[in-house]
């Protein structure tokens, strides 16, 4: 599935600040994180990797108008303007973290909230054993890059992924 965001950014992202019930330093269980978990899961990438959000959707409702690709048949695609809210980066995480690896997905935790929770604490594993190295993007913009990465990690994501 890809996406394109049709609301300018920084206009349409959601402040955890708006929600109620936002409580706790994550808002584990409460507030941030039910909210995150509510809705299918797609992240919208930025120029800045860092200021990346996730497009949360399918819940009938958001302020932001995301077109998003889906199979049809085996080599047909169909596009899809769904409304959605756009959650930034360091407000999902906490959320994606909270999340334990044996809970089940299904209401109210989709599958693509348990695909991101797996992701976010792969990366936050590859932070805490300081795998990361500073990097030059294409705009001559600071970011990050994964790596070095050891034997275990090329067996655990072959082909990049971390879910």
């Amino acid at each position: 599935m890809a996406a394109t965001v049709s609301a300018g950014h920084s206009d349409s992202i959601v402040s955890a600040v708006e929600r109620p019930g936002n409580s706790g330093p994550a808002g584990r269980r409460t507030g941030i994180v039910p909210f995150v978990l509510d809705g299918e899961l797609v992240f919208v990438p930025s120029k800045i990797p860092r200021r990346g959000a996730f497009a949360r959707w399918g819940t009938g409702s958001g302020s932001a108008k995301l077109e998003l690709v889906f199979p049809r048949h085996p080599h047909n695609l169909r596009k899809r303007l769904v409304s959605a809210d756009l959650i930034p980066l360091g407000e999902a995480l906490p959320a994606l973290l909270a999340i334990g690896p044996d809970e089940p997905a299904g209401p109210p935790m989709r599958r693509s909230a348990r695909v991101w929770a797996a992701a976010a604490a792969a990366g936050v594993g590859l932070v805490a054993r300081g795998r990361l190295l500073p990097t030059v993007g294409a705009d001559d913009t600071d970011v990050w890059r994964a790596g070095p990465l050891d034997p275990a990690d090329l067996r655990r994501w072959p082909d990049g992924r971390a879910a």
